[in-house]
């Protein structure tokens, strides 16, 4: 049977994430928006992950498993060669979307085709899912404005640290297709060239309301990062 193309892909790169990969799997299927495809891209995980994203009987859910460890930046890569959505979401194995996360942002696309990609406001969250704070103020707000000026809000940030969190992004595949992928060589700050690479062609729009999660733990590549200044 042929499987029919999913408005949005969502992709889920995770190494060893057996303690919060079902959380984020089931925040997707709870989503009030359905026409999407979950593609988990294992990173060659030692852990029980494969075994718990098999457990899901989910048409919708493709898991994919790297030959050989690509790195964070090269699994993201490969997330956006096998999506095939319109639309696509990077949301990484220790986050979490709040049900409407993916029925605003694609309204946004739908209806701004100038907008490059969407994000949105978040809760920051302990390892337990205790919410310590929201995002910066710059996302706590209703948006859609030229990509330059956000390029240059985002390069004055910069100092400090990012101005976006991927995982509250939802963008176009056609925008990353022509502009290529994450840098390689940019292991640090892959996401936030990303961003500032895309704001240079495009629109760029923000839902003010928190629509994910973003969870610090101890394991997580981020624990060592201060984003309260």
């Amino acid at each position: 049977m042929n499987r029919t193309q999913p408005k949005v892909s969502v992709c889920i790169p995770v190494y060893n994430g057996q303690d919060y990969i079902a959380e984020a799997i089931e925040s997707v299927q709870a989503q009030t928006f359905h026409d999407y495809e979950i593609i988990v891209c294992d990173n060659c995980s030692t852990d029980d992950t494969e075994k718990i994203v098999r457990s899901y009987d989910d048409a919708r859910i493709r898991y994919c498993r790297n030959e050989k460890n690509l790195g964070l930046v090269g699994n993201a890569n490969r997330c956006l060669e096998l999506s095939e959505g319109e639309y696509i979401c990077i949301l990484h194995h220790d986050d979490t979307m709040l049900p409407e996360n993916l029925e605003l942002k694609a309204k946004v696309l739908d209806e701004n085709p100038q907008v490059g990609f969407v994000h949105s406001n978040l809760y920051w969250v302990d390892e337990g899912g205790n919410v310590l704070s929201e995002w910066l103020e710059d996302a706590q707000r209703d948006y859609i404005e030229d990509g330059k000026k956000v390029f240059l809000r985002y390069m004055k940030r910069m100092p400090k640290g990012a101005l976006i969190f991927i995982g509250s992004v939802l963008a176009r595949k056609e925008c990353y297709v022509e502009l290529g992928g994450f840098r390689e060589d940019l292991p640090h700050s892959n996401d936030n060239e990303m961003w500032l690479r895309l704001s240079l062609f495009y629109d760029v729009a923000c839902v003010g309301k928190p629509l994910v999660t973003w969870r610090q733990h101890g394991t997580s590549t981020s624990s060592s990062w201060d984003f309260t200044n």
